[in-house]
């Protein structure tokens, strides 16, 4: 179990429903948006060849000295037992979610269906690249996908946060992943969420959870919009590097701690802990795991 204890813990977190407005984006609604995007996709995927790696210069106006830390710190008792915490990632590990469901979501809420259908037109082509960058790599894709907030307004992205975030992340948590958050918070451990999706996308999931601390995607805005730059970003940046800070800024014992994670680009975020465990991995990741003889979390069967 990954040093956490057996024990009959909850299942996943009970999830208010989305108001009203929101139910045409839920879950029942959204596959058939996606299907229509994928069929554009699937032409890009057939044509497209070659993908920039160039970013336009961009001068930052204020960059963030800290990861969000989360004032949890109240009523801990204070003992001589090294601080230990058990780090996750978010996408395929903690929930079967994902960055571009999130950004469709956004783009799509509040449109009637012709400009829905409109906006997926839009958005076909350029999606359909990023998911070929991130065949090549997670950062490669993580800088060219965030540039497609630059149409979105700031204001209207923090309004649909948290309906966002309840449809398309806190509502597809993996119940035995929930119940490893509770172990380990019920065992005096924090929970940090180490992920390359937008900080206030996964905020209101940290503090469903209780989390001590996030290292999340931070964008940069100038004269009220996005300009697609990350200020901060756990995947440009290397989960092992964001995890290593909050370790130092929050006094973990490393060699103690745990981490979770699914794909193979985070094996230095999983050796950078004592008690690292691999979940719903890829292939390279669970051979990487079967060799070192870390845990392994497969899907539940059905």
């Amino acid at each position: 179990m990954g040093g956490v204890p057996s024990r009959d813990a909850p299942g996943a977190p009970r999830i208010a429903e989305p108001p009203r407005e929101f139910q045409p984006l839920n879950d029942r609604g959204l596959p058939e948006l996606e299907r229509a995007a994928q069929l554009r996709i699937r032409s890009v995927q057939a044509t497209s060849d070659y993908i920039s790696d160039a970013m336009p210069p961009s001068k930052s106006t204020a960059t963030p000295d800290t990861w969000i830390q989360q004032p949890t710190d109240a009523g801990r008792s204070v003992t001589n037992t090294p601080r230990v915490a058990a780090f996750f990632d978010l996408d395929g590990t903690l929930a079967d979610s994902n960055a571009v469901r999130s950004f469709l979501w956004l783009a799509l809420a509040e449109r009637g269906r012709l400009g829905r259908v409109l906006a997926l037109a839009r958005l076909a082509v350029p999606l359909g690249v990023c998911i070929l960058a991130d065949r090549l790599s997670r950062r490669l894709f993580n800088r060219m996908f965030y540039r497609l907030y630059r149409a979105l307004p700031p204001e209207r992205v923090r309004r649909l946060a948290l309906p966002c975030c309840e449809a398309t992340i806190a509502s597809r948590i993996f119940p035995d992943m929930a119940a490893r958050v509770e172990a380990h918070r019920a065992q005096g451990e924090d929970v940090v969420i180490v992920t390359g999706a937008l900080d206030v996308l996964v905020a209101p999931l940290a503090e469903r959870l209780g989390a001590a601390a996030v290292a999340a995607t931070t964008l940069e805005e100038r004269d009220g919009r996005f300009t697609g730059r990350p200020l901060r970003d756990a995947v440009r940046d290397g989960k092992d590097a964001a995890l290593r800070e909050i370790a130092a800024a929050r006094g973990y014992d490393l060699p103690g701690c745990a981490a979770y994670a699914d794909h193979a680009s985070d094996l230095p975020f999983l050796l950078a802990v004592g008690r690292p465990v691999a979940a719903r991995p890829d292939h390279r990741l669970r051979h990487e795991a079967q060799t070192r003889g870390w845990p392994v979390i497969e899907d539940a069967p059905r």
